[in-house]
């Protein structure tokens, strides 16, 4: 047989990685909860000492932000 393919598609993944981290310190008996957020989106509730892994991925060199996106009550901040 002889042809030309051109149907042929090649897809090459990126590998993913997990962002996470621990939370200490946080009043696990008051019920209280920390939301963290990762690139504006990726929003996790965490309770009491834990640790956690944000469910989405991010592939080799790409960028994370994590940050409190909805403060505990059990643990005010001061205000600067």
């Amino acid at each position: 047989m002889n042809g030309n393919v051109t149907n042929v598609q090649v897809l090459c993944t990126q590998p993913g990685f997990t962002i996470g981290g621990s939370v200490v310190g946080l009043v696990e008996a008051t019920g209280d909860t920390l939301e963290l957020q990762n690139n504006a989106g990726d929003d996790l509730f965490v309770t009491g000492d834990t640790t956690f892994n944000f469910p989405t991925l991010v592939t080799n060199g790409g960028i994370y932000n994590v940050q409190t996106f909805l403060p505990p009550n059990s643990q005010p901040q001061p205000l600067h």
